[in-house]
């Protein structure tokens, strides 16, 4: 998946799901890519290609229920969940 449909897609998200302002794409593609995508890649959550902008693999996550909640990261998961 591209880190423009991603972001459009959890944009989107947090338009209808969030309790804050709404984010706007570019917000949110920012955001992504200089933060939360590097995080998910780096505990081997994913693979995410900075230079290409895509999320490469994302594999089947089955994480415990005292996850710590972070709305963005719950965005990128609603938003890949999501991708038909």
């Amino acid at each position: 998946m591209d880190l423009g449909g991603l972001a459009a897609r959890a944009a989107n998200w947090d338009r209808n799901h969030a309790g804050s302002g709404p984010a706007t794409r570019d917000q949110v593609e920012v955001e992504l890519h200089h933060r939360h995508l590097p995080k998910l890649h780096d505990s081997d959550l994913l693979s995410y290609d900075p230079s290409e902008r895509t999320i490469v693999d994302w594999p089947e996550l089955d994480l415990p229920d005292e996850w710590p909640s972070d709305p963005s990261i719950e965005a990128v998961l609603a938003a890949w969940q999501a991708d038909p």
